[in-house]
């Protein structure tokens, strides 16, 4: 999972993988929300864009699986970022 981080627009950018889905998030750091754009592998012209906030997704239906993919990714970011908090704030 790539991570990239904008310290002057305070964002922080992440890819992974779940399953069959292939997926981009963004968070702002001072904001709670994943923006999140998630395709079947091998098909990312066919993105679909959600919002998350503590494992809920914003308006609009989401796919079982996909939802399952979100969230599992999502789970892992906020992990990977939690760890790396004291090193951001330095």
């Amino acid at each position: 999972m790539g991570e990239e981080i904008e310290p002057s627009k305070g964002k922080v950018t992440r890819s992974g993988t779940f399953g069959d889905y292939e997926m981009i998030g963004w968070r702002y750091t001072d904001e709670a929300a994943w923006h999140v754009k998630v395709w079947l592998a091998g098909r990312p012209g066919d993105w679909i864009g959600y919002a998350v906030t503590d494992g809920h997704f914003g308006p609009g239906t989401v796919a079982e699986s996909a939802m399952e993919a979100v969230l599992h990714t999502v789970a892992k970011w906020q992990a990977l970022i939690a760890q790396h908090a004291p090193a951001l704030e330095a």
